[in-house]
């Protein structure tokens, strides 16, 4: 099993991003993936009661923009590159509400970001070296255009994460 709930971008905001995530992966021998901001990650429960989840959130939220306030690296396997962006506060507070609900552990949740490149400790050299790369991504907006279930967690390989279901944004 392992679930998670993406937040999906317009195909501008796409683009752009699947564009950076290639390249950085060229330069480093990263995984190359489908650009996302994690919602919620790690879900273990039945599609369906993440459905329910998801449809209530959809209906909740507007297409929004969010700006790219910074581009950082961490040790973290999953954010060795990354975007910092800001989501309304409104769609945080939901975040977590709809976390509970899956029974996700609270601490698993991360600071919203979009990530560019994920890497070991071997990668993480070079990938810090690919923040001068995505420079050109600060100041972006990127438009949300709805979420997305997703078989997809820390224990799925990349390789075998799959968009399941997306519903749109009003």
């Amino acid at each position: 099993m392992g679930y998670s709930i993406w937040l999906q971008f317009c195909e501008r905001g796409e683009k752009l991003l699947q564009n950076k995530i290639q390249e950085i992966a060229d330069e480093c021998a990263s995984p190359v993936f489908k650009p996302h901001l994690t919602l919620v990650g790690d879900i273990e429960v039945d599609p369906s009661t993440i459905r329910q989840q998801m449809e209530l959130l959809a209906q909740k939220i507007v297409q929004f923009d969010m700006p790219v306030r910074d581009i950082g690296a961490s040790d973290s396997f999953f954010m060795a590159l990354y975007l910092s962006v800001e989501i309304p506060r409104a769609l945080l507070n939901m975040r977590i509400e709809v976390a509970r609900k899956l029974k996700v552990d609270l601490c698993n949740i991360d600071t919203p970001h979009v990530s560019l490149a994920y890497g070991d400790s071997r990668q993480r050299r070079a990938l810090k070296q690919q923040i001068m790369l995505a420079q050109d991504l600060r100041g972006a907006i990127l438009r949300a255009k709805g979420i997305s279930l997703v078989h997809s967690s820390k224990d799925v390989p990349i390789q075998q994460w799959k968009i399941i279901e997306t519903l749109a944004f009003q």
